[in-house]
């Protein structure tokens, strides 16, 4: 979470192009435009590294899992990830991986442009394209249909 939170602070975009599996979801929601192409992507419940060395007590994994389950669900909501990736994540084993379908990666928005990083770009392109009508001296009206007649010409010289 640490990790997707600089991707998030940073505006980062993030390609798999492999396996995302386990904590590198976590990454994933993170990232403010996530491509996946033919990766796989698979959820599972956390779990808690243990040693032998190293004896846990029951309660306090149960309290310690506890607190980690309410830092995820606070995370997915700062991530803007539908808190139902949490309780998915949770019905599944840990030896097991469920790999996510696409429809499954758009439902949790775990593919494409974070929709406030859509409205961020919208917002830029708009500031952008209204400073450049201003500079040619036409007025927004007039420079759109400018612009689309110049992609449209652009399509059909084949430069596109």
């Amino acid at each position: 979470m640490a990790i997707g939170r600089m991707f998030r602070k940073q505006d980062a975009w993030l390609m798999v192009d492999s396996v995302c599996i386990s904590a590198c979801v976590l990454i994933l929601a993170g990232a403010v435009d996530r491509q996946i192409g033919t990766a796989e992507v698979g959820i599972h419940r956390p779990y808690f590294g243990t040693t032998p060395d190293k004896l846990v007590k029951t309660d306090q994994v149960k309290q310690a899992y506890l607190r980690m389950l309410q830092d995820m669900r606070s995370y997915l909501r700062e991530m803007d990830i539908p808190q139902r990736l949490a309780d998915d994540m949770l019905a599944v084993e840990p030896e097991r991986v469920h790999i996510l379908s696409k429809a499954e990666l758009t439902e949790y928005r775990l593919a494409g442009v974070d929709p406030a990083e859509q409205q961020r770009r919208a917002i830029e392109k708009e500031a952008r394209d209204v400073d450049e009508a201003n500079q040619l001296g036409l007025d927004r009206k007039e420079y759109t249909r400018r612009k689309s007649l110049g992609e449209k010409t652009m399509r059909i010289c084949g430069r596109r």
